[in-house]
């Protein structure tokens, strides 16, 4: 099996309750300099505008919450709960020493105003669109669909470029490509 390169560019994902902030950095970026730049999209215009709605607590500086990632393999198994486990990121070290890959999720712990790191939150987004409810049509509002839809399907007939064959095998020109090709084709070369 070949040995897997390591990627030149990291796509990580910074999640907390319904924000997810993407981050494109070096592999040699440490989680410092991560901690700075999720804190700068924490202070953007953009989230201090939506943060009240989504929940996210409101930061000032990077020391006011971590960064950590779900535990993996072995880590998770001695800690056998229904609850992932999470692990705090040293500050001093890379990407590259994590090992992480990219599209990597990591995820805000922030801290309560005594200090005290509170628990991960972070809302994962319906795979199913079995929360959005779909309104059945009347029938007089399927009748009026009907209606348009029938209108705009001949205004559409009239407008649609000629039919062609579909047989497979070389595709035959339209009629204004032919006539393009044809007057090239008879126009005098220019020899240098």
């Amino acid at each position: 099996m070949p040995i897997r390169s390591l990627p030149k560019v990291h796509y990580l994902l910074v999640r907390t309750h319904k924000l997810t902030i993407f981050l494109t950095l070096s592999p040699k970026t440490t989680i410092a300099q991560v901690k700075e730049e999720a804190l700068s999209a924490l202070l953007s215009d953009v989230n201090t505008e939506h943060a009240e709605m989504d929940g996210t607590p409101k930061v000032s500086t990077a020391d006011d919450f971590e960064l950590c990632r779900v535990k993996r393999g072995k880590e998770r198994e001695r800690h056998a709960s229904l609850e992932p486990m999470h692990e705090i990121l040293d500050k001093r070290r890379s990407l590259l020493d994590y090992g992480f890959t990219s599209w990597e999720t990591l995820f805000f712990q922030f801290k309560s105003e005594d200090g005290e790191l509170q628990p991960v939150t972070a809302i994962l987004p319906s795979v199913d669109d079995e929360d959005v409810e779909v309104q059945p049509l009347s029938a007089d509002a399927m009748s009026e669909d009907v209606e348009v839809q029938s209108a705009s399907t001949d205004t559409m007939l009239k407008d649609a470029p000629p039919a062609y064959s579909t047989k497979k095998g070389k595709r035959k020109a339209s009629p204004d490509e032919y006539e393009q090709t044809t007057k090239r084709a008879h126009q005098p070369s220019v020899e240098i």
